[in-house]
């Protein structure tokens, strides 16, 4: 491969105790409780606001919500206190866009600095030290220095080019596990959660209704690109987060992957939508109402640390 050579200086815009790169899930946790316990926070995110998976990836259902604690039970009770909570069994959905402004308002409340449409470009190294990250955004490339950076990029970006060692995907072949566009429906009249949990263990009772309604429209070998779909709705009437595509063999940190990943989980979304108004009642007048604006992706780097957690221990 053809290389060039740069000759960069870097201006340095900011010096903080802590660097959290991602603005997900993760990352809204470490910025909190680091601005919390007093220390100088600067929150790095990619796109024009937070959440990461649960905004731009539409990915709304929080597990076991009643057993949560700390910031994210703070998060679920502001949420909910607001009306933009739905209870559905074991899952909890919330309106993304009340969690965009719900997370603007905790990071505001504890001082925390954003810097939002930022990506992570490269670790500022010392010999083996990471004293801090080099930012690309409408300014330029930055960089800013830290005490602490944590890695919230859910890729393990900074750790990988900081040299830290890592696994990606299964030992025998690499394999890693399918991504998932996920979608937002509009005026149903199926809106009732589905049973997230299979019975039996690999179907739901969505893809029974679907199985059902493909047989009964004379599809009888028609191959469905999932086995456990579900729709959670939400808190506005009528609207529904729907989970059931599978987009397979593809990297999320191989650039060009991920762009024919994007590509093929709208492709399969319209498919589901098309069997949707087409061949099930329920659904006759739904309408797609938007996609996510990021493929869920559930795994690529694994960070090798000081142990390695196996099955074993969740069962010891």
């Amino acid at each position: 491969m053809k290389t060039i050579q740069e000759h960069l200086e870097t201006p340095v815009a900011g010096t903080y105790d802590v660097i959290v790169a991602g603005g997900g899930p993760a990352g809204v946790g470490a910025a909190l409780a680091a601005a919390r316990a007093g220390v100088k926070t600067l929150l790095v995110e990619q796109y024009g606001f937070l959440g990461g998976m649960w905004t731009a990836g539409m990915v709304i259902p929080i597990w076991d919500w009643e057993n949560k604690g700390g910031i994210m039970q703070e998060i679920i009770d502001r949420l909910t206190a607001c009306g933009n909570t739905i209870y559905t069994g074991p899952l909890l959905g919330f309106d993304i866009e009340a969690m965009k402004v719900l997370l603007d308002q905790m990071m505001q409340e504890s001082g925390v600095d954003i810097l939002f449409h930022s990506y992570f470009s490269a670790p500022v190294l010392d010999g083996n030290n990471l004293e801090g990250v080099i930012v690309e955004n409408k300014s330029g490339r930055e960089a800013y220095l830290a005490h602490t950076v944590i890695d919230c990029t859910g890729d393990g970006d900074v750790a990988a080019r900081a040299g830290a060692p890592f696994k990606i995907g299964r030992d025998e072949d690499g394999a890693m596990q399918p991504m998932t566009m996920m979608f937002k429906l509009g005026d149903m009249d199926y809106v009732q959660a589905m049973d997230y949990f299979p019975i039996p263990i690999e179907k739901t009772e969505l893809f029974f209704h679907m199985e059902h309604a493909a047989t009964a429209s004379g599809l009888e070998n028609y191959e469905f690109n999932f086995e456990r779909p579900y729709i959670l709705s939400l808190p506005a009437s009528h609207q529904g987060i729907a989970e059931m595509t599978h987009v397979r063999s593809k990297s999320g940190i191989d650039a060009r992957d991920l762009s024919r990943a994007e590509m093929e989980g709208r492709k399969l979304v319209q498919e589901a939508m098309h069997f949707f108004t087409s061949y099930m009642p329920q659904f006759r007048h739904a309408y797609l109402d938007q996609t996510a604006a990021h493929i869920g992706v559930r795994e690529t780097r694994r960070i090798m640390g000081e142990y390695e957690l196996t099955i074993d221990d969740l069962f010891e």
